[in-house]
């Protein structure tokens, strides 16, 4: 009977473990869709940001559009292209940051050139949460391009 009660709570230990998404883990398959920025607990703000992933009409670059809605200064979207890479990223022809583990998230801007604004580790990104950590800027970077942020994904 103790033999049969521990295999039981054996099986539903490893179940209940099993169902569960792991924080720790970064699921870029998640990224896609509408993202509204965290502010710091205290921070009063007068508007939002608004970040919206789409999957792109190619496999390697997608849609970012950065909506920044302020009472003061209207609202404003910012269009760009984005990519998921594991690949170090240079900028300036220095390697940035190639110990990190974390995926790279590159912010490019649209047109011919594609110039590449910004660059993110991406800390986490599950079903609720995306935490993007500023590893390097490109000359002439959008302000509109936090250095550090935390979104928090807007329910459908």
């Amino acid at each position: 009977m103790k033999a049969l009660r521990t295999i039981i709570c054996a099986a539903l230990l490893v179940a209940g473990l099993c169902g569960c998404e792991k924080d720790d883990v970064v699921r870029t398959d998640l990224l896609e869709g509408v993202w509204d920025k965290v502010y710091p607990e205290g921070v009063a703000t007068d508007g939002f940001v608004r970040w919206t992933f789409q999957k792109g009409d190619t496999s390697f670059y997608g849609y970012l559009d950065v909506m920044v809605s302020d009472v003061f200064a209207g609202d404003h979207t910012q269009n760009y292209l984005f990519c998921v890479t594991t690949i170090p990223t240079f900028i300036n022809g220095l390697e940035v940051d190639s110990l990190s583990s974390y995926p790279k998230l590159e912010v490019v801007g649209p047109g011919e050139n594609r110039p590449a604004l910004a660059v993110y580790d991406i800390l986490k990104c599950n079903r609720k949460q995306l935490v993007l950590k500023y590893i390097g800027f490109f000359q002439e970077s959008d302000p509109s391009l936090d250095r550090y942020i935390t979104l928090k994904r807007r329910s459908k």
